[in-house]
């Protein structure tokens, strides 16, 4: 007997590219025997630096954290251009509940993984298909 192919959104925290999602996902999966395909979102692309910019909070506020491309940025473990920053999780979760509805309504993919560990208020994350959020795998 076959096994459908599925189809699986992940959605990552800043800018894309993040290829490593894909490679990381796709290979664990397949070596499970998984015949998938993996549409990536990112909650920032096509928001520029200046529009995140208001956004940024520091630690002590409710964030979430995200790589962003930054001209000029060095050091970065990304490679030049990016930077770890952090945006209020309220402007963030808002980002995080589009790009579930577009990877269900347009990429119709059959679950969505959330590319983070942070911490969502209850209920503010809504899904037509399965959510995998690690944290609350983690800390559930």
């Amino acid at each position: 007997m076959s096994k459908a192919k599925r189809h699986i959104g992940i959605i990552t925290t800043g800018h894309g590219p993040r290829d490593e999602y894909l490679h990381y996902h796709g290979l664990f999966l397949k070596s499970l025997g998984a015949d998938v395909t993996i549409t990536l979102r990112h909650i920032y692309d096509g928001l520029s630096l200046a529009e995140l910019d208001p956004h940024e909070v520091d630690k002590s506020t409710p964030n979430l954290g995200a790589h962003v491309h930054v001209p000029g940025a060095k050091g970065n473990h990304m490679g030049d251009g990016w930077e770890h920053r952090f945006y209020d999780l309220q402007f963030a979760t808002g980002l995080v509940q589009q790009a579930i509805e577009k990877l269900e309504e347009e990429d119709g993919v059959d679950m969505v993984l959330l590319a983070c560990a942070a911490e969502f208020p209850e209920g503010a994350l809504n899904a037509r298909t399965m959510l995998i959020h690690p944290r609350e795998i983690m800390f559930g």
